[in-house]
Formats: structure tokens, sequence, C-alpha cells
């Protein structure tokens, strides 16, 4: 009965606004992964980081390099070296002379989060122009990444590197 009155007095678009702020409150921001050059030397060519999670320890990475070796194309798992609660190394994995990105892969209570990194034609981490100086060629997706994601990128490699050749022949 005393639920019944209360229920009677509650307006519904009261119910729906604490819902929907209970949801962003628990989801603000939602799971990402960063990538980024480590500062100091050694054997890390990029670190990941996760972002916006209360317990990064218990975040779920992976890793592997995806890449075009005589026109076929090839995934290789990367085997991350943890450094730190939810900081992860990277090191050179793959072989050099073809056309490769990387794609990591996180996921934290149900959030998923994917990263794309592009190499260079030497199978290192690509550096691009920016307004400001320079940054890592990096796409970053909200959700898992597609064979399609994948193969786009890859495409996209190719046909860069393919460009540059061809400039090269005739320049």
């Amino acid at each position: 009965m005393l639920v019944h009155r209360f229920l009677n007095r509650v307006h519904p678009a009261w119910v729906v606004g604490l819902a929907l702020f209970c949801l962003a409150a628990t989801t603000a921001g939602g799971f990402q992964l960063r990538v980024e050059v480590p500062q100091e030397g050694g054997e890390a060519v990029l670190l990941v980081r996760t972002y916006r999670c209360h317990q990064p320890e218990k975040a779920k990475v992976s890793a592997r390099a995806e890449g075009i070796i005589n026109g076929k194309r090839v995934s290789v798992p990367i085997e991350l070296k943890t450094i730190a609660k939810g900081v992860y190394a990277v090191e050179q994995q793959w072989p050099a002379g073809s056309t490769w990105l990387l794609a990591f892969s996180g996921s934290y209570r149900g959030q998923h989060t994917s990263t794309l990194v592009t190499l260079d034609e030497q199978g290192q981490v690509a550096i691009k122009k920016v307004d400001d100086g320079e940054a890592l060629d990096v796409r970053y997706f909200h959700r898992t990444l597609s064979d399609a994601d994948i193969e786009s990128a890859l495409q996209r490699l190719s046909d860069n590197t393919l460009m540059r050749a061809k400039k090269a022949s005739t320049g």
C-alpha cells in the first residue's frame, strides 16, 4: 500500500531522468586505450595505456600486427609486457619491410575500445605531420574492430605505399 502511494506521486519523467543519470555516471567518458611513444630508451616501440576504468589492471588488452607480405594478409599476435597497472610496453615482434599496422583491443566491464596504429615501410611506428608538430598515425574506435576495419586500413596503407613508390620512380 505504501509503495503504491509512493509510485502514484512519482512522475514517470523523474524515474527516467534518474535512470539516465545513473547510466551516464557509470559510463562517463567510456573505457579507452591510448597509444604513445615511450620517453625513455629501451626495447619498447610503443606504450599502451588504459584510461577511464577504475581498476586498470582488470581491463583485458590484446594486440596483433596486421600486414601484407608478398600480397598475402598476415596476422601476428603481439605479446604485451605489463610495466604498471594498465600500462603495457610493445616491442617489435613483426618483420620489417612490408605493410603493417598494429591493432589493439581492450575491454572493461562490457565496454570495448580499439586502436589502429600505422607503421611505415620499415615496420617502424609512423609519425605524421600535424599543425603543432608531429603525432602518431593512430585511429581510435569505441567498439571492437571488424575485419572490414582492418582490411580498409591495410588497403589505404598499400595504396599510399604504391603512390610513394611511383612518385619516387618518376621524380
